[in-house]
């Protein structure tokens, strides 16, 4: 089993990461909207606030994609689908997935009823 992190830079393929998931079988993952780091220190932080003109063209806002699979093959199965989709992780600006394995679990698959 793998704890999986997928960190999606452009907001118009969030969609497509979940469909992608769900047909290499990963169905169980929770969708987080995050904000950059370079964002929210020219926002948040007044000293650097003269960065906004230099970052103004990087991506601002990423979702995150926390899940789980079974094996390894769900998870290079998604790699591939979504290369085959036009979604390649090896290309910049387009996503980053880690997958982490996992000793234990406990607890119930929340599922896709609710």
């Amino acid at each position: 089993m793998y704890f999986i992190i997928l960190l999606v830079y452009k907001e118009n393929l969030l969609d497509d990461f979940l469909s992608v998931f769900a047909e290499a079988g990963i169905s169980d993952a929770i969708v987080v909207n995050g904000t950059s780091f370079a964002r929210s220190l020219m926002y948040e932080v007044p000293i650097f606030a003269g960065l906004r003109q230099a970052l103004e063209h990087n991506r601002s806002y990423s979702h995150v994609i926390f899940g789980y699979a079974k094996d390894e093959y769900s998870i290079r199965e998604a790699v591939h689908i979504a290369q085959q989709e036009g979604m390649d992780l090896n290309k910049p600006g387009v996503g980053m997935l880690m997958a982490i394995p996992v000793a234990m679990k406990f607890g119930a698959e929340h599922g896709l009823a609710e």
